[in-house]
């Protein structure tokens, strides 16, 4: 299996997560992770990460992730470049998507993502 393929099985699970209210989101970033939101405020910690995608889940679902590319950055971090997609529950709301770039680090036996930064197609946060 290619690098950019076992990236793909950790986006499908992560995604399976969100789609599951967020269910466990939190298990997927280092404790010291940084999410970079669009706008000016960052979040930090894997607990503060959860209830970030915790609240997100309450308006969307259908989320879905997908690895474009993935480039290992030495024995103990990958850099992948995907985009999301992602559908409001509330009918008549507007669809997400663009593309992210996230950093995942070696954390024991794990990969769990260290940076998540992301930006849309049109202006959503």
């Amino acid at each position: 299996m290619s690098l950019k393929e076992t990236v793909q099985t950790w986006e499908t699970r992560y995604a399976a997560a969100l789609n599951d209210g967020a269910r466990g989101v939190g298990m997927f970033f280092t404790d010291d992770a940084d999410l970079l939101p669009p706008g000016p405020d960052n979040v930090k910690g894997s607990a503060a990460i959860q209830a970030y995608w915790t609240a997100v889940a309450e308006h969307y679902h259908n989320v879905r992730l997908t690895t474009v590319d993935a480039a290992q950055l030495g024995p103990d971090y990958i850099r992948e470049i995907g985009t999301y997609y992602a559908e409001p529950k509330v009918a008549g709301g507007a669809n997400l998507s663009g593309k992210y770039v996230f950093i995942w680090k070696k954390s024991g036996s794990d990969w769990k993502i260290w940076t998540d930064i992301w930006t849309s197609h049109s202006g959503q946060t």
